[in-house]
């Protein structure tokens, strides 16, 4: 939650609104109102949802409306995403707050999010309060097109031409082989079948997980890591492939935690039909999270999701998927020893379709010598800023899942952007 600030000064007997909306990771923020001042600030930072890495967080800024009266916000100085105005409301008087938060898109602002609120009579030393979840997205859609205006900046397409997104949603287009090739899910690199896998996006970046959400403790940088994820199907299967620690980094082995993503564990996240809603939908959105260890802090052997049972849904998601299979080693072919988990994901399970575009997410939980995790790490959620505060949010929010699309038999990923 954010601080309210107070600015108070003698003079006329006003009613002072001082908003303070959500910081990132928080989940609902103060409205307060104080009788007695004639002068306030009002405080705000964009929704978490805004905080995609496809959206430009410098060209971001509010429009806010306190009954009707537009309130003139200023940005604080960086790394600060605050903007604070003023806004004076007199006592008695039945007030609504508007916020449009807008992103500069070439020469159009570009409506986001926004959320309006009834805050009622105002009287001195009332309050009120607004969720996160009170933002809405949807109905921002400039180019009629059905995508809301943001669905399309995360998926990196127009929102101004109702021609996109068509059918290139996706920037991760995944393989399909025959299923008699399918490999057995042990942990081992098989490099009879693994290197026909895709292990970068349409526009041929690595799919790695370098991305540092959170840190207490991280022995690399943003964007350091050499942690990443590959994937292939068979028109039955989804199946991963996920490299994370290296030996020569110091990882010690350890399962000494009662929440699995306190140790090292492998975050995956799914929305199989990727409506990307604000919240889990209870249809098709699943969040697996998978230890790499045992609690003996051993490897978990071939096919063994029965004997592991440390693996666990998020808090918001689908219970976890039955037919799930998933294996972790320090196996792989290269000299680097890494440690790998390969996982198999029935597609029908998890509502994914050949051909249709789905929301995936890969993040390591890392955790280099026991006790609570040090960092965690994402492929598409965005990094923390660098003097910022912790981020996750997929957990919570679908939307911050990236898109992937499967192809068909002897399909071909399109041509770069």
């Amino acid at each position: 939650m954010n601080d309210v600030m107070h600015r108070f000064a003698s003079g006329i007997a006003s009613a002072v609104m001082l908003l303070s909306l959500m910081a990132c990771g928080s989940s609902e923020s103060d409205v307060q109102i104080i009788a007695g001042a004639d002068g306030s600030t009002v405080s705000l930072q964009p929704p978490p949802e805004l905080l995609s890495k496809a959206v430009s967080v410098p060209a971001l800024s509010p429009m806010v409306r306190v009954n009707d009266i537009e309130v003139v916000m200023t940005p604080e100085e960086p790394p600060s995403m605050r903007w604070t105005g003023s806004a004076v409301v007199p006592p008695g008087t039945d007030t609504s707050v508007t916020i449009v938060w807008n992103e500069q898109y070439g020469f159009v602002e570009l409506p986001l999010a926004s959320v309006t609120e009834a805050l009622g009579v105002i009287n001195s030393n009332s309050s009120a309060s607004i969720s996160a979840t009170d933002y809405v997205f949807d109905i921002h859609d400039n180019d009629d097109d059905g995508f809301s205006n943001l669905t399309e900046r995360i998926n990196s397409t127009d929102p101004l031409s109702a021609l996109e997104p068509g059918a290139q949603t996706a920037t991760v287009f995944i393989s399909q082989i025959d299923p008699a090739s399918a490999p057995q899910i042990d942990g081992s690199y098989d490099v009879s079948i693994w290197p026909t896998a895709q292990f970068r996006d349409r526009n041929r970046a690595r799919l790695d997980i370098k991305n540092l959400m959170i840190d207490f403790g991280a022995t690399q940088k943003d964007q350091e890591p050499t942690y990443r994820w590959g994937a292939m199907h068979d028109g039955i299967n989804l199946y991963l492939m996920i490299f994370t620690e290296s030996v020569r980094v110091g990882q010690t082995p350890t399962s000494d935690s009662d929440m699995v993503y306190r140790d090292d564990a492998i975050d995956v996240f799914i929305d199989g039909d990727n409506s990307k809603n604000s919240s889990y939908d209870g249809v098709n959105d699943y969040h697996m999270i998978i230890p790499m260890f045992e609690k003996d802090s051993t490897f978990i052997p071939a096919n063994s999701r029965s004997l592991a049972r440390r693996d666990v849904a998020g808090d918001n998601a689908l219970p976890f998927p039955t037919g799930v299979e998933y294996a972790t080693c320090r196996c792989d072919d290269s000299s680097i020893g890494e440690y790998v988990l390969e996982m198999k994901i029935p597609l029908a399970e998890v509502g994914i379709t050949v051909g249709q575009p789905f929301g995936i997410e890969i993040q390591y939980n890392d955790d280099k010598d026991g006790g609570d995790r040090d960092a965690k790490w994402g492929w598409f959620h965005p990094s923390k800023t660098p003097d910022g505060p912790s981020v996750d949010s997929t957990w919570m929010n679908p939307q911050f899942m990236g898109t992937a699309e499967l192809l068909g038999p002897g399909g071909r990923p399109p041509e770069p952007r």
